[in-house]
């Protein structure tokens, strides 16, 4: 049995949404990146305080089974060629949900200019295996807990919740 344990609050991650998008230095008229399905909750709030001018490139990459990461992130043709398609000289945003080990983000910043700024929701530094550069990070968690809501899902479920929570099994 699961149970789910709050650990961030609706409240908290929008003041932390208002602080990041307040960090970016050009945040109108910019590319967003984002890895769907898990970051697009996150990079919603991140446009709405951003406004008009954002172009939204979601790509789909497969890392997880069950709360596992296979450490081989998988990204499909389709996706690949959305990257090429890129104008990269409008500033450029790199999100997604979390950065556990690192090799989701290692695999795509490989594909993308150096200058794509990187923001994740949530960041456990602890895990990184591969050489990630985060640029901002909402925040920082322990390695150890497996995250849910605010997007984040295991096998499809509590994606829609309105707040972080861990899960639990009893």
């Amino acid at each position: 049995m699961e149970a789910i344990i709050p650990y961030i609050d609706h409240q908290r991650i929008e003041s932390r949404c208002d602080e990041l998008v307040r960090a970016l230095p050009h945040a109108s008229d910019c590319n967003i990146i984002y890895i769907k399905d898990g970051s697009r909750r996150f990079a919603d709030a991140l446009v709405s305080r951003i406004g008009q001018g954002t172009t939204l490139i979601p790509i789909k990459i497969h890392t997880y089974a069950g709360t596992s990461s296979t450490y081989k992130p998988r990204l499909n043709n389709a996706d690949l060629l959305k990257l090429k398609k890129v104008d990269y000289r409008k500033p450029t945003l790199l999100i997604d949900d979390i950065c556990d080990s690192g090799h989701t983000l290692c695999s795509v910043q490989a594909l993308l200019p150096k200058d794509v700024i990187t923001i994740v929701l949530l960041d456990k530094p602890g895990n990184h295996t591969c050489p990630v550069r985060l640029d901002h990070s909402g925040f920082e968690v322990p390695g150890s807990m497996f995250f849910v809501g605010y997007g984040m899902d295991y096998n499809g479920r509590y994606r829609d919740l309105d707040y972080i929570g861990v899960l639990s099994r009893k």
